[in-house]
């Protein structure tokens, strides 16, 4: 794993070590700063409380609520309660807040980035309701690559007969709604059966 250099404090059990170092493990791309970690095959745990509240496992998954990260972030909350799981508050003086959530989207790896392919999912949102056995995705709203550096928005429901969501609403890259149609032909498209009331 290598060593450490300038350690402040090292608990060992004799088979798992935790450390608070100044500086990293030597060979890292960065070996100024401080560092909290531990040095063996062992995930890092803070609690509060005597609960665990936040896990970074051997992978660098980070779990709050969970000890068991399924993703880079996995968020759990077990309670009666109805907290906000993610929020966020922008506070800016002499210019317009902006308090947007920025995704982004490469193919190919942090040293060779490739080109997004058209169809890609760029960013967006999935939302998944229990059945009662596991985990369905019942509805999203994704942007996709168009390509040429443009994109489109999709809006995916599911219905009970539905096997798996399905694209009801698209705005394309030119700004053109289709209602129905994957490729509206027009500023506004509809296809299908439709009602309007103009009372």
């Amino acid at each position: 794993k290598g060593t450490v250099n300038n350690t402040l404090i090292n608990i060992s059990d004799g088979s798992r070590m935790f450390g608070f170092y100044m500086g990293r493990l030597s060979g890292a791309a960065n070996d100024n700063g401080v560092s909290l970690g531990t040095n063996t095959e062992t995930p890092l745990r803070i609690y509060t409380n005597n609960s665990d509240r936040v896990t970074i496992d051997t992978s660098g998954s980070v779990g709050i609520g969970t000890t068991n990260p399924g993703a880079t972030l996995d968020v759990l909350f077990d309670s009666s309660a109805s907290p906000n799981i993610f929020r966020t508050t922008n506070y800016r003086s002499g210019s317009s807040p902006n308090g947007a959530m920025t995704m982004r989207t490469s193919r190919g790896n942090a040293s060779s980035p490739a080109t997004v392919q058209s169809g890609d999912v760029i960013g967006g949102f999935y939302s998944y309701g229990n059945n009662g056995t596991t985990f369905v995705d019942t509805a999203n709203v994704l942007s996709r690559a168009a390509g040429g550096n443009s994109s489109y928005l999709s809006f995916e429901t599911k219905s009970v007969s539905d096997s798996d969501v399905v694209e009801r609403v698209r705005i394309d890259q030119s700004g053109n709604v289709g209602i129905g149609p994957t490729g509206p032909g027009a500023r506004f498209d509809v296809r299908g059966e439709s009602t309007a009331d103009g009372t």
